[in-house]
């Protein structure tokens, strides 16, 4: 494990992914192991293999909500929006008071042009810690995507002659 961490550290991601491959097969039951192969994998670019081992991992702990915000992640990543929501709203399930997996569902939600469940999960934000540095940055970044949605875009080029 020694090794593999000082490799990853040094950003040697290509020489840590069989040293903890290695561990993984070692100790298969091990969730730590699995969510640090994701992590290695992410690192590398091999997001469905990152994806694959962040499932491993919430198949022997299937409430771990790193994994999950890693998956959904990952998955948004891999043009996935559906799953990713779905990710986003199990970690929140799973943990309701755990801030910055809601603060990743307002800014998902936000994304994808849902800004009345986007404002529902903002006002949860703000009701786990009323002075979030997030939920304010959160609010503005709603409210401006919310007003360019529905300020229509004004088109410019030549006036078109009417006939006479």
């Amino acid at each position: 494990m020694e090794a593999w961490t000082q490799a990853n550290q040094a950003g040697r991601h290509q020489d840590a992914l069989p040293l903890i491959a290695g561990l993984v097969a070692a100790y298969p039951q091990e969730p730590a192991l699995h969510f640090r192969h994701a992590q290695t994998l992410r690192e590398l670019g091999h997001y469905e293999e990152a994806l694959q081992a962040l499932d491993r991992l919430l198949g022997l702990r299937p409430q771990t909500v790193p994994a999950l915000l890693q998956c959904a992640e990952l998955q948004s990543l891999l043009g996935q929006p559906m799953a990713a929501e779905d990710a986003l709203r199990r970690a929140v399930t799973v943990d309701p008071r755990h801030a910055e997996a809601r603060i990743r569902l307002v800014r998902f939600l936000t994304e994808q042009g849902d800004f009345r469940q986007a404002s529902y999960e903002l006002d949860q934000v703000v009701a786990l810690d009323p002075a979030s540095p997030a939920a304010a940055e959160l609010r503005q970044r709603l409210l401006l995507a919310r007003e360019l949605a529905t300020t229509p875009v004004a088109v410019s080029g030549p006036a078109m002659a009417t006939p006479t």
